[in-house]
């Protein structure tokens, strides 16, 4: 059936440089479909917000960290609402003045949903870039560290950043009533990024289960797990890649990050009273519509005597796995 583009000015925005303007038409297509399916979960006024207030379509100068965090949002957004629409709340509210982007309910538990996204940066050409995924250190180590090797371009951890997601997730949850789950979902612009995340969160100095517990109190910025128990979960997507990316002329091949299912996604769990297992609804559900690539990931690992806590060496090689197979990736 062909699209029914019923919404022409999304392709005429007001700034020259707007994605819908620069993109290739099967990214602007795919945009349209995404939006013509999502609006029936809109009202009117929700509607006309999404076109103007997060695409910012009459915007004059075109903020691209601002489209991508909205274009992430509205990926995984519309794609959960075709998988539960009966259920469906865009933006629920959680207070007075707080909501969380979307929640859902499924076999009587009710999902809610934060999503988070980076502000891009682009990697350095010439000196090659280190990033420490460590727990977060004093800085005058980092300075140490960067004055002995001047020919490297350090990066510190994104760990600073995660916990700004974390506060802000916390201040728009609710104490979760009986059959309540609250995710945080973090998307990603590159492989660095993403190994980063998952290693802050799930690595052997990681938040979760507290096992960055050791190095909490005499180190900058980290964070006790035990702050962010209305958290139940994290998942970690390349959305920010995918639309980043994609949108250009010449790009091959071309995933459609309109759709969240095509996002490289892994949940990762914050608490040990929420541990899933295949009996586990909650575990179930979870795996279904977020944690799309776990039992992959664990497999290759497991294939190819891997670690499968080990990040730093798993990660690289199960994406260049994955790309062999026309699969998901990072440039």
């Amino acid at each position: 059936m062909p699209i029914k583009f019923t919404h022409p000015k999304m392709f005429s925005a007001v700034s020259e440089n707007h994605y819908f303007n620069i993109s290739n038409e099967q990214y602007k297509q795919d945009a349209v479909a995404c939006i013509e399916q999502f609006k029936s979960a809109l009202n009117e006024q929700e509607f006309r917000d999404l076109l103007d207030g997060k695409f910012k379509i009459n915007q004059p100068i075109f903020n691209e960290n601002q489209f991508l965090q909205s274009a992430c949002e509205i990926s995984a957004a519309s794609s959960i609402y075709a998988e539960f629409p009966q259920s469906y709340l865009y933006e629920r509210k959680q207070s007075k003045n707080k909501d969380v982007d979307f929640s859902f309910v499924t076999e009587n538990i009710r999902f809610n949903v934060e999503i988070k996204c980076f502000n891009y940066k682009e990697l350095p050409n010439e000196n090659p870039t280190v990033t420490l995924l460590l727990p977060q250190l004093n800085a005058s180590v980092y300075q140490r560290i960067a004055a002995n090797n001047q020919d490297l371009k350090l990066e510190r951890s994104r760990l600073l950043n995660i916990r700004d997601f974390f506060q802000s997730a916390k201040d728009k949850f609710i104490e979760q009533e009986n059959g309540e789950y609250n995710v945080l979902m973090i998307s990603c612009y590159n492989i660095y990024d993403y190994i980063d995340v998952i290693t802050c969160i799930a690595g052997d100095f990681g938040i979760s289960f507290g096992k960055n517990e050791s190095f909490r109190e005499n180190n900058d910025g980290n964070l006790d797990v035990n702050d962010f128990k209305i958290i139940d979960a994290v998942v970690v997507n390349n959305l920010g890649h995918l639309h980043k990316s994609c949108h250009r002329e010449k790009f091959s091949p071309y995933i459609n990050p309109w759709q969240y299912r095509n996002s490289f996604s892994l949940g990762l769990q914050l608490h040990q009273n929420h541990k899933f297992s295949a009996e586990d609804m909650i575990g179930f559900v979870f795996k279904k519509s977020f944690n799309l690539y776990n039992d992959l990931y664990l497999s290759f690992c497991s294939d190819n005597g891997l670690n499968n806590i080990n990040y730093l060496q798993s990660f690289p090689l199960f994406i260049d796995s994955l790309i062999k197979k026309g699969g998901h990736y990072f440039l």
